[in-house]
C-alpha cells in the first residue's frame, strides 16, 4: 500500500487532487447548458491519450 510521502514523491505535481475530482467536473460538465452538436459529416472517431 503507498503512503502520503510515497505518493509525494511519486506525484510531486500533486495531480492526484485532481484525479480525486474528476467525477464531480464530469457531472458538471454533463449537466451545463450547452448547445447541441451537429455530428452529420463525422464518419470517424478517434480516441487519444497519454498515461498507462
Amino acid at each position: 500500500m503507498i503512503n502520503s510521502s510515497d505518493l509525494k514523491n511519486y506525484d510531486s505535481d500533486g495531480m492526484h487532487t485532481i484525479y480525486d475530482q474528476w467525477p464531480e467536473m464530469a457531472k458538471n460538465a454533463y449537466e451545463s447548458d450547452h448547445d447541441e452538436a451537429i455530428f452529420d459529416n463525422i464518419d470517424h472517431i478517434i480516441f487519444a491519450g497519454m498515461g498507462y
